[in-house]
């Protein structure tokens, strides 16, 4: 919602261009339209773009990632379980807890902190990770997003 109030102009803290949104769109009422619908949608193949270019967002942002991404030999490599209780030892959680949905803040970090480490230092896909965890490659993304 908040964003929504940036692009119609509503909010002012100059953290968002409504430019080009409102440029393409050009009123409030097509633009509202538009979310309207957007929400509607569960999932658009564009989104998700697999393995071979396992990071959403902007491209500078993917350029990013990808050269922080270090791949070790798969036979280097710790498996996604033991990277997982190293991660939640580190933070004082049972490993179980960050297989979990859940919105803790203390669960979201170590989890997040386990994602980042296990794509950009241990060099597993986006989608191994988060068929490791039983969740969307998008929440994946996201966590890479943060760092």
């Amino acid at each position: 919602m908040e964003r929504s109030q940036g692009i119609l102009g509503k909010e002012k803290r100059g953290l968002i261009d409504s430019g080009p949104v409102m440029g393409e769109l050009r009123t409030v009422a097509r633009y509202e339209a538009f979310i309207r619908e957007g929400a509607k949608v569960n999932y658009r193949a564009e989104w998700h773009p697999g393995d071979g270019a396992p990071f959403l967002g902007p491209e500078r942002f993917v350029k990013k990632i990808a050269k922080e991404t270090v791949r070790l030999p798969i036979s280097r490599r710790a498996s996604l379980k033991d990277l997982l209780k190293s991660v939640a030892t580190k933070a004082g959680l049972p490993s179980e807890i960050l297989l979990r949905k859940g919105r803790l803040a203390k669960v979201v970090e170590a989890r997040d902190r386990f994602i980042r480490q296990a794509v950009l230092e241990q060099g597993y896909l986006a989608s191994q990770v988060a068929n490791f965890l039983a969740c969307h490659p998008s929440n994946v993304s996201r966590a890479l997003q943060k760092s």
